[in-house]
């Protein structure tokens, strides 16, 4: 952590509340101002499997937090100054405390925001903290950030106006090609690096990067033009879905590999996952057996594989399903096990009372309510056959889980959350 940081975090520490009133005038001025950031950071999130956790470094007042969590996004406000803390607790959210350069995260999310955070990093900070950043984000995760744009260097300044707070901070200003350069060293790819110009004539970047999914390019676009399209048209197991369980068996898959227990192909992991459900569309309640025997009988995938590697493969997929009698016969099909199952409680009672009243669209409310509610209760209850399957730590799914036990005890809130739409 450089001295500039350092002395730049301790003036929003004295001079937080400057910082706040000067925040509340410029929205007064410009109202819908904070909506309008949201929806640009919105463009560089949308593409990720939704329910999407999100972290955000440096939220300040918590304002975007908030327009981002209005969007559909499970957003965790993190910062490092106390008193910014306390104002997000006063206005309803629950922040953690986080400095990037200096604590280590505890979680993985699917994207991190950095919004007009890194203004304050020198070059060293901002490489320290996108290493922090690569390992915070599961595979496929995106950072989008923002930084003041301009020759590569730094000054100490207060600005005036609404930006003024009673003393000097550090401000690293950074050229396109210096960012871009900065980005893709520490192992991310860009997907989109723009400028554009505030109100106050301020010009920013703004820029999207990914982290990659570590699956050969070939095989991620046989995957992506010719199995996940077969998903659409599924009821309740949506391309997106899919997209959700691949992003956490990779997941999983490097928290394995980097744990050194045993090396696990990335590869075998993405196709286990991408294949895994798509027997439903022949017979849900023996999609398991087909979708083996779909990826067995795949053309294409002969060219990256062994007869070996597509048998385990088609093994793991067989023994996917959390109501299966038997345990998952090796580790691939133990990571699929894992990955196929959501981590936001009310992401699934909706999602399980809109594919019972797909199924069954001649029922009343209240019956398909009781069909998601009783589903949901065999399934994660205490006892329950998908809460007793876990086979990696994940903290994402335990919070998850002890809320929806919750929620399927509680009908009237059950059904508040069922019928709030997604």
């Amino acid at each position: 952590m450089s001295r500039e940081n350092q002395k730049t975090l301790q003036v929003y520490e004295k001079y937080y509340r400057a910082y706040l009133e000067g925040e509340a005038k410029r929205e007064k001025a410009r109202p819908g101002k904070t909506k309008k950031e949201a929806r640009f950071v919105d463009e560089g999130f949308k593409s990720l499997p939704r329910p999407t956790r999100i972290l955000e470094i440096g939220s300040g007042s918590g304002l975007i937090a908030k327009a981002l969590s209005s969007l559909g996004y499970l957003v965790t406000p993190s910062d490092a100054v106390e008193g910014f803390l306390q104002e997000m607790r006063k206005n309803g959210l629950q922040p953690i405390k986080y400095n990037v350069l200096t604590d280590e995260g505890a979680r993985k999310y699917d994207g991190v925001l950095a919004w007009r955070v890194f203004v304050h990093f020198t070059r060293e900070d901002l490489e320290m903290a996108l290493a922090k950043i690569l390992e915070l984000l599961r595979p496929g995760g995106r950072l989008v950030l923002s930084v003041q744009d301009g020759n590569a260097g730094g000054e100490w300044v207060d600005y005036g106006g609404d930006y003024q707070m009673g003393a000097k901070r550090f401000f690293q200003y950074y050229a396109e090609e210096n960012l871009r350069e900065l980005v893709e060293q520490a192992g991310f790819r860009v997907v989109i690096l723009k400028a554009h110009k505030s109100n106050a004539g301020i010009k920013w970047l703004y820029l999207v990067a990914e982290k990659p999914l570590g699956v050969r390019p070939e095989l991620q676009e046989y995957i992506e033009a010719e199995i996940l399209p077969r998903y659409r048209t599924m009821v309740g197991h949506h391309e997106n879905h899919i997209r959700a369980v691949m992003a956490r068996s990779l997941n999983f898959a490097e928290q394995i590999n980097r744990e050194g227990k045993q090396p696990i192909d990335y590869d075998m992991c993405y196709i286990v996952a991408a294949f895994h459900d798509l027997g439903r569309a022949v017979d849900p309640d023996t999609h398991e057996k087909i979708s083996a025997k779909l990826l067995l009988e795949d053309k294409k995938l002969p060219e990256y594989f062994t007869k070996d590697q597509l048998k385990i493969m088609a093994e793991a997929v067989e023994d996917h399903r959390a109501s299966a009698k038997h345990e998952p016969r090796g580790i691939y099909g133990r990571i699929v096990a894992s990955a196929d199952r959501d981590n936001d409680a009310h992401f699934m009672v909706k999602k399980a009372f809109k594919i019972f009243s797909e199924l069954f669209p001649d029922s009343t409310e209240e019956e398909n309510l009781e069909r998601a509610r009783v589903c949901l209760l065999e399934k994660y209850s205490v006892s329950g056959y998908a809460a007793t399957k876990i086979y990696f730590d994940d903290p994402d799914f335990k919070d998850s889980l002890k809320e929806i036990q919750k929620l399927v005890t509680n009908l009237d809130e059950f059904r508040e959350v069922a019928t709030g739409g997604f």
